[in-house]
């Protein structure tokens, strides 16, 4: 208490490193805590679980002795930040803690247009749009535990394909802290992924030596929105099929229209899209015995086209 009191009045004189680091320093979030004593013993652990350690310093150097290893940090201390590195490289800034997060002087909207033009937004924004078009939208603050605030963005990625465009959407989060009273990324997640202005209709031909497919998609309709990242379509088509079973050919024509859903929970990450393809089952002519029906099954995939097929 003394040594805390000490290094907020001018009058007691230049404090050294081992002076200034006395009592409790936090993270921005406020989630990791370590607290330095006098006597070279320290606590220090995140989210109220905390281990007993050592720690020691010069002019240069912090290093914090814990049960089974010590970690050498390289460091700056400026008033009420704490700033360390490892081998060069920054491992983290902590801010000193009287107890209680300051109060958040600015008002939400002053701290959104603040984090909408900062270069951590920015960044964020410029990451994406290497993928494609991107746009974003607020979606909600929340409070933190620990005194912090929480901004919530809806972020999508659009990238044209030649059947489709595919739209990715992400949340994202970014923290707000008082104590740096700066901002953080808190998070990015992939909700889903969904697409738009689908461009399927035409001739798609599929052969073999003992079958001949073609398959003519008229309109692909949008019919509503299951969600955020599912829409359902409407495909009309017809198709005329060759094909040779029991040593003859076998003609099979028609038309037909069926819903399929495009979309994904969670955004494709694999090339072939495997997660976002719709499968239609044309049925052709009952089987005989064991083989069951006879059909014609078509993975659609909205960004490349029919599998299996080559388009006319």
């Amino acid at each position: 208490m003394i040594a805390a009191l000490c290094f907020t009045l001018a009058g007691c004189g230049a404090q050294s490193p081992e002076e200034q680091i006395l009592g409790e320093w936090r993270s921005a979030d406020g989630e990791v805590s370590w607290i330095f004593y006098e006597n070279g013993n320290m606590v220090g652990g995140e989210d109220g679980d905390m281990e007993s350690a050592g720690w020691a310093m010069d002019e240069n150097t912090l290093s914090i002795q814990a049960m089974y290893e010590t970690v050498v940090f390289e460091y700056e201390m400026d008033g009420d930040v704490l700033t360390l590195y490892e081998s060069g490289e920054l491992a983290g800034k902590l801010y000193r803690f009287n107890g209680e997060m300051p109060e958040i002087k600015s008002s939400e909207e002053e701290l959104m247009a603040r984090l909408e033009g900062s270069s951590l937004f920015s960044d964020e924004l410029n990451r994406l749009r290497e993928f494609g078009e991107v746009s974003y939208e607020f979606i909600s603050t929340s409070d933190t535990e620990a005194g912090a605030l929480v901004f919530t963005y809806k972020m999508r990625c659009a990238t044209d394909y030649t059947y489709a465009t595919e739209e990715t959407i992400y949340e994202v989060r970014f923290l707000y802290s008082p104590l740096s009273d700066d901002f953080q990324q808190d998070g990015e997640f992939e909700m889903g992924t969904r697409y738009y202005n689908l461009n399927l209709n035409g001739t798609w031909v599929r052969e073999s030596d003992f079958r001949y497919v073609e398959l003519t998609i008229s309109s692909v309709e949008f019919s509503n929105s299951i969600s955020d990242h599912e829409d359902e379509y409407i495909v009309t088509y017809s198709y005329d099929i060759d094909d040779y079973d029991y040593g003859r050919w076998y003609n099979y024509s028609g038309t037909d229209s069926v819903a399929v859903v495009f979309g994904s929970d969670h955004a494709a990450t694999d090339p072939q899209h495997d997660d976002c393809a719709a499968s239609i089952s044309i049925f052709l002519a009952e089987g005989a015995g064991w083989f069951g029906d006879i059909r014609e099954n078509i993975e659609i995939d909205p960004v490349e086209g029919l599998r299996s097929y080559s388009k006319q």
